[in-house]
């Protein structure tokens, strides 16, 4: 039940997904990703630590955030 962090989230990744990931250029605003390429996926990219309001500190909630990146 845990995701991956700190890897590289770019188009790469999504060509070998074979088709279940968003091309991170369309990835909402609310999920940012990190980095001097600004292709890094890190827990910050999901959470935030100062509180959005949402469940579990995350920047989208629940039934969102999974579809922010992955299609299926």
């Amino acid at each position: 039940d845990d995701h991956p962090v700190a890897f590289t989230y770019d188009g790469d990744l999504v060509t070998a997904d074979n088709g279940g990931l968003l091309d991170p250029t369309a990835l909402d605003a609310a999920l940012p990703l990190f980095g001097v390429g600004t292709d890094q996926m890190e827990c910050a990219t999901c959470h935030d630590v100062h509180g959005t309001g949402e469940v579990k500190l995350l920047n989208l909630a629940p039934n969102l955030l999974c579809q922010g990146c992955h299609i299926k």
